[in-house]
């Protein structure tokens, strides 16, 4: 929560009201979206409300913006500086997104027609915050076709990050998830790109994956992933990271 407020800058606020929206949004993102209940929505609708209007003085009128349908959503790409801001309506963000759709199939091999309908719009304003942070990750759970990779792959580009997608062939293994690994490694460890890396459900073919992405998320390393290497690319790794650390000093 602290995380996403921090990636506001002062001038995005030119009132104190912003800001008990920001708080009250961070809230939302760091705890409300990973429930997945009506009534447990409700519950914490409650306590935010509470701590918003008893603590922090919130006005009513943006009290009730912030429950709203159309509720108080941040994002950091419908403006030219970048900044974390507050949009003045989500039809201003679907604009810029329409922008940024049509440069993906401009770029791009494959095409994508997307509607950016409320729910497509603010799910994408999620997970552009999420992968602006450090080491952000995000689970995206939803019915095959509901465009989880595909709002992925638009963030990505959004973001003028590089995609590392998981390409699954008839005779894959876990070898070639491990080799994956390592050029993911190289990267974003050694060649220092900012990357998504995009893994759906039907790319898990070995419980091992799920181990590896266990390990990535929570140490920032694969144990005993260079064993198999016989490329020895541990080492050009660490030699080119050692190149830059000593240009740097």
């Amino acid at each position: 929560m602290i995380q996403g407020i921090m990636m506001s800058r002062k001038q995005t606020f030119p009132k104190k009201e912003v800001m008990f929206k920001l708080i009250g949004h961070e809230a939302q993102r760091v705890f409300k979206d990973r429930l997945v209940d009506e009534q447990d929505y409700r519950t914490f609708d409650e306590l935010l409300g509470k701590i918003l209007k008893n603590d922090l003085n919130i006005g009513n009128d943006e009290f009730q913006h912030l429950f709203s349908d159309d509720g108080v959503i941040f994002c950091n790409f419908n403006k030219s500086d970048n900044l974390y801001n507050l949009p003045e309506t989500v039809e201003s963000i679907k604009q810029k997104l329409n922008f940024y759709l049509k440069e993906y199939n401009t770029e791009s091999n494959e095409k994508m027609n997307l509607v950016f309908f409320t729910d497509a719009t603010k799910h994408i304003c999620r997970i552009c915050r999420v992968l602006k942070q450090a080491r952000g990750n995000c689970l995206l759970v939803g019915i095959s076709g509901s465009g989880r990779s595909s709002l992925s792959k638009l963030g990505t580009r959004i973001l003028d990050y590089r995609l590392k997608p998981v390409i699954i062939t008839k005779n894959f293994k876990m070898d070639d998830f491990n080799k994956l690994l390592i050029e993911l490694m190289k990267m974003t460890g050694a060649d220092f790109d900012t990357t998504s890396f995009l893994i759906n459900d039907a790319d898990i073919k070995f419980e091992a994956q799920v181990e590896c992405i266990n390990n990535l998320l929570n140490t920032g390393e694969v144990p005993n992933l260079f064993e198999s290497d016989s490329t020895n690319q541990k080492e050009s790794i660490l030699g080119t990271i050692r190149e830059k650390a000593a240009q740097e000093n």
